[in-house]
């Protein structure tokens, strides 16, 4: 609804649910249903991308993704995606992937809460890059 352009499903090494087999294609095919009807809702011109459950090693070297972490830096320019944890925070071996930590604010947020937050900002700075004179599109993966 605000505007994302690609939605990377996380399989994060603390995940609660595992996206395998045939539960993450039906997975997939629901969030694209969703994304179809939020779009449609909010008089989008065009879906957002919904990409099949990566690791965060994966998904942060393709998007070039950021940890959305309490205490994180500010959303600066460069980053393109946050990447949204799971209930039991990044593990050690995710943390040491050397991506940038971005923080959302001082509470700590819900999934669903900080997915929409994550995506707020990160179409927020897309726009005000785009008012600033920058030519193209940018791609921002949620």
């Amino acid at each position: 609804e605000v505007g994302v352009d690609r939605i990377v499903v996380l399989a994060a090494d603390r995940s609660v649910v595992r996206w395998e087999g045939d539960r993450a294609g039906k997975a997939v095919a629901r969030l694209e249903r969703v994304a179809s009807e939020a779009a449609a809702q909010s008089r989008r011109v065009w879906l957002p991308e919904i990409l099949p459950p990566q690791s965060v090693g994966e998904a942060g070297t393709v998007f070039g993704l950021a940890l959305a972490e309490r205490g994180g830096e500010a959303l600066g320019p460069t980053v393109r995606g946050l990447a949204v944890g799971p209930e039991g925070g990044w593990s050690p071996a995710e943390r040491a992937l050397g991506l940038e930590m971005v923080g959302l604010g001082e509470h700590v947020l819900r999934a669903e809460t900080a997915s929409v937050a994550a995506a707020v900002l990160l179409c927020a700075g897309r726009s005000q890059h785009r008012a600033q004179g920058a030519v193209g599109p940018v791609a921002l993966p949620a």
